[in-house]
């Protein structure tokens, strides 16, 4: 999992503080949904294609979602949801993977090749944090304005 943390905004920081908590929060939140969303949009864009993606019923680009965190903490999840499950495997890569040796079987197991890293998650963060925090930021403001 990949933190952020926007800094440079202490006026913000100090008009969040004189909130209720609840309010501080759900405005938090609404600033980070929009920075993930940017976030999203170029993952999206930078998620690999496989040969084998024209049979899937989904493909990764697909299944990139914003999940919200825990309440008391506000924070968003970019990333596969359960069907793009393989997306993390393309991320980080994999280590040498066998097959399974069969009970009765003295044959050694098979090596089934090592999956090299495709990370498209992390390369869409560095490309976008900029924005991201520039969207978050100002959602933030325009919230605090309404209040």
């Amino acid at each position: 999992m990949i933190r952020v943390r926007l800094e440079g905004m202490q006026e913000i920081e100090k008009q969040l503080e004189k909130l209720s908590v609840d309010l501080r929060e759900n405005i938090i939140t609404e600033g980070l949904l929009a920075g993930a969303e940017i976030v999203r949009q170029e993952a999206t864009v930078q998620a690999p294609v496989g040969q084998r993606e024209t049979r899937r019923k989904t493909r990764l680009k697909d299944t990139i979602v914003i999940e919200v965190g825990a309440k008391k903490q506000p924070s968003v999840r970019v990333g596969p949801n359960s069907d793009g499950f393989y997306g993390k495997f393309l991320e980080t890569g994999t280590a040498e993977r066998f097959t399974r040796k069969k009970a009765k079987s003295t044959q050694a197991p098979k090596s089934r090749g090592i999956l090299p890293e495709q990370p498209f998650l992390e390369p869409a963060l560095r490309t976008s944090k900029r924005e991201a925090a520039k969207a978050a930021a100002e959602v933030i403001r325009r919230r605090l304005r309404d209040v």
